[in-house]
């Protein structure tokens, strides 16, 4: 089953969850994508208006051919790629009339989206994503954000392929943090410091 555009999903996912096979339609027929398919994107909360064409022109090169993109949902280049990809979406609906897989928009938050602390970051995604997926972990400082570290291990486990987008000049930080948790587990990961 296809789920519609915006349909909230309030999942309990363990840490090991790693579905084997994704459908979707394609003209009347169903087809099996499997995680392969799939591409994730995170980045600094510091982004910088004057870095939007450079992170069009990325994100443009790797758009098509994906079933679904996950996100972050955190303020910076996750609401960005988000809101670049919605319009590259729409765009591509438009062009090219269906021969190509356009992908499904993700968001994953580590506990629910209303416990996420930025308003314009739950608006963007309401009005952005096509699916949003709810982890339920709780985000306390107790347990070294945890919640942040499980949300982003997600959306690597369930890609093939990470984008990421770190603080030009920093060591350290949750983007940081991905791209070697992608590279441990043998995934492909892009960095485009920003």
């Amino acid at each position: 089953m296809l789920l519609k555009t915006n349909q909230m999903i309030r999942l309990k996912i363990s840490h090991s969850y790693r579905p084997t096979n994704l459908w979707m339609l394609y003209g009347n027929r169903r087809k099996v994508f499997p995680v392969a398919y799939n591409l994730a994107i995170t980045g600094t909360r510091d982004f910088s208006p004057d870095r939007e064409e450079f992170l069009i022109s990325v994100l443009e090169q790797n758009f098509l051919g994906y079933y679904r993109i996950y996100f972050g949902g955190a303020v910076g280049v996750d609401t960005e790629a988000l809101k670049i990809c919605r319009t590259m979406k729409t765009i591509a609906k438009v062009d090219d009339k269906n021969s190509r897989v356009i992908p499904e928009l993700v968001v994953v938050y580590p506990d629910t989206m209303e416990h996420a602390p930025n308003a314009q970051c739950r608006n963007t995604t309401i009005r952005c994503a096509d699916k949003i997926i709810q982890l339920r972990m709780p985000i306390v400082q107790s347990n070294g954000w945890r919640a942040y570290h499980n949300r982003n291990e997600y959306m690597v486990n369930h890609s093939v392929k990470l984008l990421g987008f770190p603080f030009f000049g920093r060591d350290g930080g949750g983007a940081i943090a991905t791209i070697k948790y992608a590279k441990s587990k043998g995934k492909e990961a892009e960095v485009h410091p920003i």
